[in-house]
């Protein structure tokens, strides 16, 4: 009777406790709607996969190209680059069932399967084999060195288990999800809430490096419906976090105090101030001439531009109406009917901008007005944001509005002739030699020079319209989360404790 009455007090008390933690609330305007690591392609739920799924590798937090271990403790790249060769740590799933090779291999194998459809496939479709060496290692055999692909393989694969995602009927797993990474669900309200808790049975909890890398017990990710009310609901105390698209943001939160909101950058080696431009569907006729692009950036007056909306002028950008007539002229445009409106034989100098935030739309109103007066006429149109990356990846835009650090590392998946997220169908046989070079470098410092100097090669090519240079932050905290020193080597969810 007693050993009864204990239980009863001792499991009352273990639900009261758990109902009484207060989760850390990451604000977030994507609804998610699938939990399925076949399906989902949103940033937000990539947040949420990273909290659930490990990898093989860590990269290091606010380091470039520095890997730490994660399933897998050791690793190595053959000499010519092509083999590279895992070994498994023992490690378990958030059931406690073992993590094996075969685990590994179903997570590869799945992405070609077309059943599953995943949206990951090109990401790793250099893969020219993976072969099984014994129950915990095994490599990956690519058909040429990649440094991208082999940075996939290491920290982009989910590594998923066999058991719980035989299903080829993908649809089951839209509201059910199970990995091996520090959390696990324990609710999902589609379309509104994710509450994840921690995996005690994650192994990085018993690892020095890691052990305090995820600290909270609880992290729910909140559908915030409107951009108009993020505010509102760090005001009622209502979100912990949100991540900051674009310097409309941040002119916005920094109009709260500072003592009450944190405007802050995840990584050490981004720069405070990225590039706005509007990138050009390659592909359109309209576009195809460089000489028409550079054209078109020598008309925009970016000192007034810039200032207007409170922004900088990039130093790169050039300003001379002169040339820019003059070159538009030469491409056979014309003022046929002096109307103002220059024109060819396909018609007048008109085209269509995606964009996906609504802080946006200042920046492209004011530019769309300010090139009216050369005859240029930009329509703008707004795409939610799921809507406007497939838009991307199936190249049915005009021009689409984003933004660039100049000092990111320039990936052959997007400037290479056939990178698999060339999405403005950029192509260039020099630039695609030096990528080359950057690919089969696997050094850092090394990377880094023909980095730079790729930078150079593609702004010389005018792939877009520079706008303005676009204060940059990563999130927005709650000045009621007392943040930790953000340390290189630390990532976002390790600079808070736990509410209380």
């Amino acid at each position: 009777m007693f050993k009864k009455i204990f239980c009863i007090v001792f499991f009352a008390a273990f639900f009261s406790e758990a109902k009484d933690i207060k989760p850390f609330v990451y604000g977030s305007l994507e609804p998610i709607y699938s939990l399925s690591p076949f399906s989902a392609t949103g940033l937000t739920e990539w947040k949420v996969h990273q909290l659930i799924f490990d990898f093989l590798l860590i990269e290091k937090p606010g380091s470039r190209d520095e890997f730490l271990p994660g399933l897998a403790k050791n690793w190595s790249v053959s000499k010519n680059k092509k083999v590279y060769t895992f070994e498994l740590r023992e490690a378990t799933w958030a059931d406690g069932k073992p993590i094996t090779s075969k685990d590994v291999q179903f997570s590869y194998e799945h992405l070609f399967d077309l059943a599953y459809k995943s949206p990951w496939r090109d990401s790793f479709i250099g893969i020219e084999k993976f072969k099984i060496l014994s129950p915990r290692k095994f490599e990956f055999s690519v058909k040429s060195p990649q440094f991208e692909l082999w940075k996939n393989i290491s920290v982009s694969l989910r590594i998923l288990p066999q058991h719980f995602y035989n299903n080829s009927n993908i649809s089951v797993y839209n509201k059910s999800i199970m990995g091996s990474g520090p959390y696990k669900l324990l609710k999902f309200e589609s379309g509104d809430k994710v509450t994840l808790v921690k995996n005690n049975n994650w192994w990085g909890y018993r690892d020095s490096t890691l052990a305090d890398w995820f600290s909270l017990e609880q992290i729910e990710f909140l559908h915030i419906p409107s951009e108009t009310t993020v505010a509102a609901y760090f005001e009622k105390n209502q979100i912990d976090a949100f991540p900051i698209n674009n310097s409309g943001f941040v002119k916005n939160f920094l109009a709260f105090s500072p003592k009450r909101l944190h405007l802050i950058i995840d990584d050490q080696n981004k720069s405070s101030n990225w590039v706005q431009q509007i990138f050009f569907n390659l592909k359109i006729p309209l576009f195809k001439n460089k000489q028409f692009r550079l054209a078109l950036n020598k008309l925009i007056d970016r000192d007034l531009l810039c200032s207007k909306i409170g922004l900088k002028k990039p130093p790169q950008a050039q300003f001379s109406v002169e040339e820019g007539q003059k070159i538009l002229k030469e491409l056979g445009w014309k003022d046929k009917n002096t109307d103002g409106v220059l024109e060819n034989l396909t018609g007048s100098l008109k085209f269509e901008v995606n964009y996906n935030s609504a802080t946006e739309e200042l920046i492209l109103s004011t530019l769309a007005e300010s090139m009216k007066k050369y005859g240029i006429n930009i329509e703008l149109k707004f795409i939610e944001a799921n809507h406007f990356w497939a838009l991307l990846r199936d190249k049915k835009f005009q021009a689409y509005l984003d933004r660039q650090d100049q000092n990111q590392i320039v990936l052959s998946s997007v400037w290479k002739s056939n990178g698999a997220y060339n999405n403005t169908s950029f192509a260039n046989k020099n630039i695609d030699l030096k990528i080359q070079s950057l690919e089969t470098a696997f050094n850092g410092k090394d990377r880094s020079v023909i980095n730079k100097n790729l930078h150079a090669l593609i702004d010389g090519e005018v792939p877009s319209l520079i706008l303005c240079e676009d204060e940059h932050k990563d999130f927005v905290i709650h000045a009621r989360q007392h943040l930790k020193d953000q340390m290189r080597g630390k990532p976002f969810w390790a600079w808070f404790k736990q509410n209380d």
